[in-house]
């Protein structure tokens, strides 16, 4: 991607990820999380895509990264995660990662930790 951060907005990268939506993957995607109790929206998009996707967008700003964890749908907040992991290991200055740590720690309850096990 070669827009500058600052156009980067979660508006835009969800709609890039709508585009990766299908009926198949919405169907094997709620085959695979089921947990007793846990209420999940799935927009049915590949891992792979989301992944991708993520890493196209690991110069958004960090308020654009909130508006993504608090969004209902689980490839939403999972591309997010991913998203700031590719920043991380990228990271060259402290202000830009402690932004980071500081917006997963405050949204840490949007990220559905059981579907990791």
């Amino acid at each position: 991607m070669t827009e500058k951060a600052s156009t980067l907005t979660a508006e835009q990268f969800l709609t890039q990820l709508s585009a990766f939506q299908t009926t198949a993957e919405l169907e094997n995607v709620q085959r695979f999380f089921r947990h007793e109790g846990l209420e999940h929206k799935f927009s049915g998009a590949r891992m792979a895509n989301i992944f991708a996707l993520a890493k196209q967008f690991t110069q958004m700003p960090l308020n654009e990264i909130e508006i993504l964890l608090e969004n209902d749908y689980y490839e939403a907040r999972m591309a997010t995660v991913s998203r700031m992991d590719f920043q991380v290991r990228a990271i060259q200055n402290h202000s830009t990662f402690n932004g980071l740590v500081n917006n997963y720690l405050h949204k840490k309850s949007m990220v559905d930790t059981k579907s990791i096990y």
